[in-house]
């Protein structure tokens, strides 16, 4: 594998500048990504970090990444970009742009961010990546934003007046406005006065308008359309379908940590994977800790799929 850089390790240890590349490992059951010694500046002085991921992913990886078709999905916040309260303080990791980036660029492979942040605000944060698909609104907005009609747009503005005006009743509670939805992160919100706060917005707006709602981590979202990150997936299939290619000749990926993402996994069938990302329930087949191992996986699926013929 090529040297690549790698700037993240996590809160406690960040990694200002390293090199990853294969390295082999005295345990058969993990596939190790090594940073060489000397390389790695950390607060802590140099130092050589492993990124260890389960030898039976890295199998899984090499499989895929024969396939004749690959597809490459994956959300965005808390798995390609750090997860933090405040939404606008967000960029994406270099490292993972740029290996998605390399990806996009290989013949007869699709490489996207899917994200329930607005195409229009995802797009800001990913759109440079050339040849990366963006799909905003958990599924809904694939490589555009959302058309809404005049009472959509009305009802969504009036959803936004009332989830304002009784989230600011909740400390540290910031709503953030999307295409389809709206949305409201609670990570710095007393859990009590969070869960009276939803209880209300329930039964005042989602039930009366048949509105749809949204939770993952830290997150309260009243959306107008359903939202289903798988609809991504099945969207790419079909592009592909309607060019002549056998179901049997694409391969996905789908890499997430939330709930939100439980669907873009569903709709993964048995040649795929998915890979979920740090703890909680999930109906992906593999999971990796952090945003690290993210890295890790993707570099070393773009190194893969740039030697198929």
């Amino acid at each position: 594998m090529n040297p690549e850089i790698l700037t993240d390790r996590s809160d406690s240890d960040r990694t200002s500048v390293g090199v990853i590349s294969a390295c082999p490992s005295p345990r058969s059951e993990v596939m190790s990504v090594c940073f060489r010694p000397g390389d790695i500046s950390t607060r802590h002085g140099q130092t050589d970090l492993v990124v260890e991921v389960d030898a039976d992913l890295g199998r899984e990886l090499s499989r895929v990444a024969n396939a004749p078709w690959l597809i490459v999905a994956s959300d965005f916040d808390g798995t390609l970009a750090t997860l933090i309260h405040d939404p606008n303080d967000v960029d994406i990791h270099p490292e993972n742009a740029d290996a998605l980036g390399r990806l996009a660029q290989y013949p007869r492979t699709v490489a996207a961010v899917v994200s329930g942040r607005s195409y229009t605000d995802l797009h800001r944060r990913v759109g440079h990546i050339e040849g990366v698909r963006v799909v905003g609104a958990h599924g809904r907005e694939i490589d555009g934003p959302i058309r809404l009609t005049t009472d959509e747009l009305a009802l969504l503005q009036d959803v936004e007046n009332q989830m304002r005006a009784m989230a600011s009743e909740v400390t540290g509670v910031i709503v953030e406005p999307k295409d389809n939805g709206i949305a409201m992160h609670t990570q710095k919100g007393e859990a009590r006065e969070v869960e009276g706060l939803i209880k209300a917005l329930t039964a005042g707006l989602v039930e009366p308008n048949g509105l749809y709602i949204q939770t993952g981590k830290h997150l309260f979202e009243i959306a107008l359309h359903a939202p289903d990150k798988g609809e991504a997936v099945r969207v790419f299939r079909q592009e592909l379908g309607s060019m002549g290619v056998p179901g049997r000749d694409a391969a996905a990926i789908f890499i997430g940590d939330d709930l939100t993402d439980e669907r873009g996994f569903a709709a993964l069938g048995p040649g795929d994977l998915g890979i979920k990302v740090g703890v909680g329930q999930t109906g992906a087949s593999h999971r990796v800790q952090g945003l690290a191992e993210v890295t890790a996986v993707l570099t070393s699926l773009a190194e893969l799929r740039g030697q198929v013929g």
